[in-house]
């Protein structure tokens, strides 16, 4: 069965039963090339769970503002949106395609808290380390923002390259690697590193939105690679935590204890932690596949599902 029909069958249902208009949403901030907001899959995306754009930011200085002249991040944004309900926020840092010296100090500049958000999306990394990044990553982690990043490519060019920065900041970083449908982790992505959860989710032939300008007129086109595996697992985040704020006539689906614990670092590292197991008839037996069903199952009453993730999150480290 494909990895989002289960999503749909599995999932959602669950979710749906108590979504109100008034609920506190997730928010998620992408740091990318922008997004091409009229696309027609965004859109559909937007009004398929009640998702919002909240804000569109340039630190770019591009003629063309925070519109989307690469793909890449309208993808990204397009992978996440298919995912979860969010309020998105949208930081363009790049206008080419090879992300420039530039892009690391747009990075830090906009990391910190102005927007507020829960979750910050890093399809992005760089091979040698930028302190004016890390200092942004730890100010924003200390105020127990979650952030994902791609943890890099390269593992079909050289299996021994390690995870990118600022994916390999452990500890702060949870590092996002792409799996195939079959629950193997891609050639293209590094093996396991030590100190690392070595988390891994769908990134391999994902349809997601493209501008049609930049694709021979074709609306989506078929994607891989970490940098849409990091919007996924940030999806599945932003479920979780929906699924947390939703409330009922006794209040939230979790105690605030359990709650402040899940919007950080260690409460979404805990719960990706129950979600994955190590696939032991794959070739590459060295990841954590991430797959939300092993959380959502809708034969569960929501009392007993939130006794569950309470259960998880009173051991997170």
């Amino acid at each position: 069965m494909h990895w989002f029909q289960l999503l749909d069958e599995k999932v959602y249902p669950i979710l749906a039963k108590r979504r109100r208009a008034g609920d506190r949403a997730v928010k998620v901030a992408v740091l990318d090339t922008g997004i091409n907001l009229t696309h027609e899959r965004i859109q559909s995306h937007l009004d398929r769970h009640g998702s919002k754009i909240i804000n569109c930011q340039d630190w770019t200085a591009s003629q063309h503002g925070t519109d989307d002249r690469i793909g890449h991040g309208t993808a990204v944004c397009d992978v996440l949106l298919r995912t979860a309900k969010v309020h998105l926020y949208v930081g363009k840092v790049s206008d080419e395609a090879a992300f420039d010296k530039n892009v690391p100090a747009r990075v830090a500049q906009v990391t910190p808290d102005g927007w507020n958000v829960d979750i910050i999306v890093l399809s992005l990394g760089f091979e040698s380390e930028d302190k004016g990044i890390r200092d942004a990553i730890c100010d924003a982690s200390n105020k127990n923002v979650v952030i994902l990043a791609a943890a890099s490519n390269s593992g079909s060019i050289d299996s021994t390259k390690r995870v990118s920065f600022p994916a390999r900041i452990h500890g702060r970083v949870i590092a996002v690697r792409s799996a195939t449908g079959f629950g193997r982790r891609a050639d293209s992505s590094p093996g396991r590193s030590d100190g690392d959860d070595n988390f891994a989710i769908l990134g391999e032939g994902i349809e997601a939105a493209w501008p049609q300008h930049l694709n021979d007129g074709r609306p989506t086109r078929f994607v891989s690679g970490t940098s849409y595996a990091t919007p996924l697992a940030a999806g599945v985040a932003a479920l979780i935590m929906e699924f947390s704020i939703q409330k009922d006539k006794r209040g939230p689906n979790l105690k605030k204890e359990a709650l402040d614990v899940l919007m950080s670092y260690r409460g979404v590292r805990k719960m990706f932690e129950f979600m994955s197991a190590t696939q032991d008839n794959s070739v590459n037996v060295d990841c954590r596949m991430i797959s939300p069903w092993r959380l959502f199952d809708p034969e569960m009453a929501y009392e007993g599902l939130a006794h569950v993730i309470e259960h998880q999150l009173k051991n997170a480290s």
